[in-house]
């Protein structure tokens, strides 16, 4: 089985400022704002990263379990779905 991958929507935009991100949802004039931790998932996102290297890098980069780091992914891209925000690439 190929690793899940997803990408943002093309309806989309979304920028970096300091350790935060801020993304614009085009279709609905939406705004959503995100910590450094939603800010590297935006990053890694944007690189075509898989689920499993996301949470690898956060496991490392925020200092969390890998277990943990995978829920959290998991739990973000679920939200980004449900926002239509992301797909499944």
């Amino acid at each position: 089985m190929a690793p899940m991958k997803m990408a943002l929507a093309d309806h989309v935009s979304w920028r970096r400022i300091d350790n935060k991100a801020v993304l614009l949802n085009l279709a609905s004039s939406e705004y959503y704002t995100f910590n450094a931790t939603g800010c590297r998932l935006l990053e890694l996102i944007s690189e075509s990263k898989s689920l499993e290297e996301m949470a690898e890098c956060l496991s490392v980069e925020f200092d969390v379990t890998p277990g943990a780091a995978l829920a959290d992914v998991r739990r973000f891209l679920s939200r980004l779905q449900d926002n239509d925000l992301a797909r499944r690439a």
